[in-house]
């Protein structure tokens, strides 16, 4: 027994899935490692906090300026899915599968532990303000 290829609108769905992976190893092995790196020398100067707040726009606009490079079959899905059925029942199974936030947070390991510590460092004046072991260790 072989196995079907689906196509919609001349989208083919493992063309979209390969895409999709592409896309979480961008997140994981570019976005997270420098979002990791950017967190450290955030920490290292004398304005963590505010040095952290430029890092996150600069690692946002990184994101939204590759999502033109790697998900243009996911978009033209969602483009097709809001005029036929049958692609519209396609990507909420696509969806599901690949894009719930469970799925999500456990791909992108590398990519939420980089960005995630990032947050930390800017919001950390304001949620842990003054609390001793950010003062002694991390100079917050």
């Amino acid at each position: 027994m072989s196995e079907e290829t689906i196509t919609i609108n001349g989208l083919d769905l493992d063309a979209i899935i390969d895409e999709l992976e592409q896309w979480f190893s961008f997140l994981n092995t570019v976005i997270g490692i420098m979002s990791f790196t950017l967190a450290l020398a955030c920490l290292g100067t004398n304005t963590p906090a505010f040095n952290a707040l430029l890092s996150v726009i600069i690692v946002i606009l990184a994101v939204e300026q590759q999502k033109r490079f790697y998900l243009e079959k996911v978009r033209k899905l969602r483009k097709s899915a809001k005029k036929n059925e049958t692609a519209d029942l396609i990507l909420e199974g696509f969806e599901s599968r690949h894009l719930s936030t469970i799925k999500i947070m456990l791909r992108l390991p590398m990519y939420w532990l980089g960005f995630g510590l990032l947050i930390c460092i800017m919001i950390s004046p304001q949620v842990f303000n003054g609390h001793p072991l950010l003062i002694e260790y991390f100079n917050l």
